[in-house]
């Protein structure tokens, strides 16, 4: 009996966008409170349960909590020595995709001539007569989990892999989540397609197909909240992961934006917490890896950013004020890094600017926007632009977006510090990757080279 092998072909943006506060139907929001020393977590959690509000998540070790509770209860935190901050709570939700399935007849032993991307960047697989990476070595994806059945996958997950998706899922609208530590059963495909970038060891191959891999679960099937994204940097650089990598992403102001007639917002307990958490985790010795956002934005162009600053927040006659922020890889001591495509040219839905650190191939939509969909589709033009990798149920997935770009970078960290012995010396092993990557013409961003890079 022919065994069939499920290849599915996803166009997704990737991005993982910022989302305006709710107010629930009992009058309550949710708010990310940041406290100025961390060692007042427990004395502050007393007090707020004085005050009848209810304590939803917390990451004791940077003392940030998020509370449920009304605009009346919450004015109390005011002139409060004990907190540095707070605002609503933001909520990070896939975009939107479309999908299209096809079955390859058969089990192939090898899908590696339609992996573009990962040929390019290993010069053919050169790379990995070099070292193909180290158990000795974890890779922390902190995501929407990773099918750990996967005849790809399976022997590169070690055990510790976390879910910290609680019980109830995002604000208590999933009830299949029963905040189960162990459970990283990947809902959306995203986390697994990453992995494999990471370490695929199979019918498709990753940068460094011998490297660990642990998964830190922030998603299930719908949004999830940036404390538990912050939460993951930290559990992660406890359990002394390596490489953490971030293929996710949110647009965060440290100031006001004021509509007219309406109220202010600001997101600067986010953008606080995710600092102290990048600077937790290299003081445990992980290098953070981020992608950047896949809205073509220039944050080198100003007028660039505030158009977009509008769109994004909704604001139509809105006083702009402090920077648009692509976070986390916007963060001090995170490398960020931007997507190229077959053409070694930036993605056209790539983010770009001064932030970026390198580019890796992501992908692109060149073809797809040239030729429409079904032409796209029926000539089979996305497995010339889009990168192949793992799906669940033993599937494997074309997509496109940054979130392709950075576990290539996360992978060839894992070779560095592998080749270089440089396990708890982060800045080293960031110095090295960027030291041994080439400035691109096409891009005047450095762009990765696996091969150069570990050689």
């Amino acid at each position: 009996m022919k065994k069939k092998n499920l290849i599915s072909l996803l166009f997704c943006s990737i991005l993982f966008l910022c989302i305006n506060a709710e107010v629930q139907a009992d009058g309550t929001s949710y708010y990310s409170v940041l406290l100025s020393k961390p060692e007042y977590t427990e004395e502050f959690l007393r007090e707020a349960q004085q005050h009848n509000m209810n304590i939803t998540y917390v990451v004791k070790e940077i003392g940030l909590i998020q509370i449920k509770a009304s605009e009346a209860e919450v004015q109390i935190l005011d002139g409060n020595k004990m907190v540095q901050t707070y605002n609503y709570s933001l909520k990070a939700a896939p975009s939107e995709f479309s999908t299209k399935q096809s079955d390859v007849v058969g089990a192939p032993s090898s899908l590696w001539d339609r992996q573009w991307d990962m040929k390019e960047i290993t010069n053919n697989g050169k790379s990995y007569t070099i070292s193909e990476g180290s158990k000795k070595v974890v890779v922390g994806i902190i995501d929407s989990g990773i099918d750990a059945d996967h005849p790809s996958l399976k022997k590169n997950i070690i055990k510790g892999s976390k879910n910290l998706v609680p019980q109830g899922g995002f604000r208590e609208t999933e009830q299949s989540e029963k905040g189960i530590i162990n459970n990283i059963e990947d809902m959306t495909g995203h986390g697994t397609h990453v992995a494999g970038q990471v370490a695929a060891n199979g019918v498709v191959k990753g940068v460094a197909p011998q490297t660990s891999l642990k998964s830190y679960r922030v998603f299930g099937t719908s949004s999830a909240e940036s404390i538990w994204i912050i939460k993951g940097i930290i559990e992660a650089a406890k359990d002394d992961v390596d490489v953490i990598n971030l293929s996710l992403g949110e647009y965060l102001t440290s100031e006001h934006m004021n509509e007219e007639g309406g109220s202010s917002k600001s997101q600067l307990a986010e953008i606080l917490a995710y600092e102290k958490a990048v600077m937790f985790a290299e003081g445990k010795g992980s290098v953070v890896v981020a992608s950047v956002g896949n809205d073509s934005v220039n944050f080198n162009n100003k007028n660039e950013v505030s158009s977009f600053m509008k769109s994004h927040f909704q604001l139509n006659h809105a006083k702009v004020k402090g920077h648009l922020l692509d976070v986390p890889a916007h963060i001090k001591g995170v490398v960020a890094v931007t997507s190229t495509g077959p053409a070694k040219e930036l993605s056209v839905f790539s983010n770009r600017g001064r932030y970026v650190d390198l580019s890796a191939p992501g992908g692109d939509i060149k073809l797809l926007q040239t030729y429409g969909v079904e032409k796209w589709r029926k000539m089979e033009l996305f497995m010339k632009e889009q990168v192949l990798s793992t799906s669940p149920k033993g599937g494997y997935i074309y997509m496109a977006g940054t979130s392709s770009a950075a576990p290539k970078v996360s992978g060839t960290l894992a070779l560095i510090i592998d080749q270089y012995n440089l396990k708890d010396n982060p800045k080293k092993a960031k110095q090295k990757l960027l030291q041994k990557s080439k400035r691109s013409a096409e891009t005047n961003i450095k762009a990765l080279n696996t091969y150069k890079a570990i050689k």
